[in-house]
């Protein structure tokens, strides 16, 4: 939890400081194009470890049309950093300490619709393993362990802070284990088993 309240304080003056007034506007038939930066906080449900305690990165590249209606479909690419971290705690020695750092290239499509000022976005999110590495040396051979396909479900809501910047908010979960079959035997969400995503971010859209 430490993680999101120093995310939110961070963005916090954005949020004071931004213009009320302004309004999403995406023109029908209208091509768009903008990068955006945001901060993760994550963690994988199943590796025994809770809290969003792994500070990651997402830069991607968002292309989209304007459909009827203050719809709209987007296409979003880019370069994330995901993954999982439990501290050294004195009080509990026996639990190992570990860092998993995830990174990916993601690809992903998404619907989406202007409500008031808000542009809210659902869709889906591919993942292609680039790398995996965990630093506390607890699991050696953890590339051996994660498949290198991915699939997440995507949610996104987007408030303008002026005419060019906007403020970027998203949840993501694995719709799909991380885990290679012969590790776990779980491969989707329903199986009761397995190791998922479950990340927050906070980040900024530019639109020039």
């Amino acid at each position: 939890m430490k993680s999101i309240s120093l995310i939110a304080l961070a963005f916090l003056p954005l949020c004071l400081f931004s213009q009320g007034e302004n309004k999403m506007k995406i023109k029908e038939g209208k091509f768009y194009s903008y990068p955006e930066v945001l901060i993760l906080a994550s963690q994988i449900d199943g590796d025994n470890a809770s809290g969003y305690n792994k500070f990651g990165y997402q830069l991607g590249l968002i292309t989209g049309i304007g459909l009827k209606n203050n719809k709209s479909l987007s296409f979003t690419m880019g370069l994330s950093e995901r993954g999982s971290r439990r501290l050294f705690n004195p009080d509990e020695p026996s639990l190992n300490a570990f860092h998993i750092r995830y990174t990916s290239l993601d690809l992903g499509l998404l619907y989406g619709v202007i409500f008031n000022s808000f542009h809210l976005q659902g869709g889906i999110r591919s993942t292609y393993l680039l790398g995996i590495t965990e630093t506390e040396n607890y699991v050696p051979n953890i590339v051996q362990d994660y498949q290198k396909m991915g699939v997440l479900l995507d949610l996104k809501a987007t408030y303008p802070l002026n005419d060019q910047y906007f403020l970027t908010a998203t949840f993501q979960y694995s719709l799909m284990s991380l885990l290679n079959p012969t590790v776990s035997q779980v491969n989707y969400l329903m199986g009761g088993g397995g190791a998922f995503h479950n990340v927050l971010g906070l980040g900024i859209v530019w639109k020039p």
